[in-house]
C-alpha cells in the first residue's frame, strides 16, 4: 500500500477517509522534514539565548509570567500533558481516533511548532504500526482546540495511557487498568523507549486547534453520505 504523504498545506478528502482506516501508512514529504529542522533550531537558538517564550519556558495561562528554570523544562511539558488528560465516557471509535493523530502530525509537520523531528518520528511509527490513542469521548473545555482529547492523544508517546491495536472497543475496560505498564511495554518494543518531552513539544502537541469531536461527526457523516448515495440510487 502506498504511505500517504503529510506535511502539505492541504489533503484531499481521500487521503482523509483513508487515514481514518486500519491499515493505512504516513510518511513525510521532504520539505515537511526540512521545516520542521529548521522550526526547531529556532526555538533552540532562542532558548540558548535565554529569551523568554511563552509555553517554552514560562507557566500557562496566569501562570505566564513565571520563568521555568532550564532543568525543569522538560517536566513543564509531561506536566502539561498529564494535567490536562482529564477525559471521561466512552472512547471515541478507532475511525476517528486514528484521523486525529494523523491530522495532528501533518498538522505539526507543516513546520510551525518548533517541535523536534524525532517526535513526528514517533508519532508516525506508532500510527503505522495500527497503533491508535485511545480518547475519551468528553472532556473538551472549548478553547484553542480541544485541549483533553489532544492530550490523551499524546499520552503514549511518553509511556503513558494506552494504545489499540486492532482491539474492539469492548476491551477498553480491561486495558484501563493495565494500560501505563502495557502501553510502556509496547512504547520500548514499538519505538524504543518513550519520547522525552522537551521544550515545546507538550505545548505543541496540544494547542493551535485541532477539533478532535468535531472529526467524529466528519467520519459519521461521511459513513452517512455513502449509505445515502446508493439508497437515492435505489429510489430513483
Amino acid at each position: 500500500m502506498a504511505k500517504i504523504l503529510l506535511g502539505e498545506p492541504s489533503l484531499p478528502l481521500a487521503s482523509l477517509v483513508a487515514l481514518s482506516r486500519p491499515g493505512s501508512r504516513i510518511a513525510l514529504v521532504p520539505a515537511a522534514r526540512r521545516r520542521v529542522l529548521q522550526s526547531r533550531a529556532v526555538v533552540d537558538r532562542a532558548v540558548a539565548k535565554g529569551a523568554t517564550m511563552y509555553g517554552i519556558n514560562t507557566g500557562f495561562g496566569k501562570l505566564a509570567g513565571l520563568r521555568i528554570a532550564d532543568d525543569q523544562l522538560a517536566q513543564l511539558q509531561r506536566n502539561l500533558l498529564l494535567s490536562h488528560a482529564t477525559g471521561v465516557g466512552e472512547p471515541l471509535a478507532q475511525a476517528p481516533s486514528r484521523l486525529a493523530f494523523a491530522l495532528r502530525i501533518h498538522n505539526l509537520a507543516l513546520g510551525f511548532s518548533g517541535v523536534r523531528i524525532e517526535l513526528l518520528e514517533q508519532a508516525m511509527a506508532l500510527f503505522n504500526a495500527d497503533l491508535t490513542p485511545v480518547i475519551p469521548s468528553q472532556g473538551s473545555v472549548g478553547a484553542s482546540g480541544d485541549l483533553a482529547p489532544l492530550s490523551h492523544m499524546a499520552l503514549p508517546l511518553i509511556g503513558f495511557a494506552y494504545g489499540v491495536r486492532r482491539i474492539p472497543l469492548s476491551m477498553v475496560g480491561l486495558l484501563q487498568y493495565i494500560a501505563p505498564t502495557l502501553q510502556l511495554m509496547i512504547g520500548v518494543l514499538v519505538l524504543g523507549e518513550p519520547f522525552d518531552h522537551a521544550r515545546a513539544t507538550g505545548f505543541a502537541c496540544i494547542w493551535a486547534g485541532l477539533a478532535v469531536y468535531a472529526l467524529d461527526g466528519i467520519v459519521r457523516s461521511r459513513r452517512v453520505v455513502r449509505v445515502a448515495e446508493p439508497a437515492d440510487c435505489t429510489a430513483g
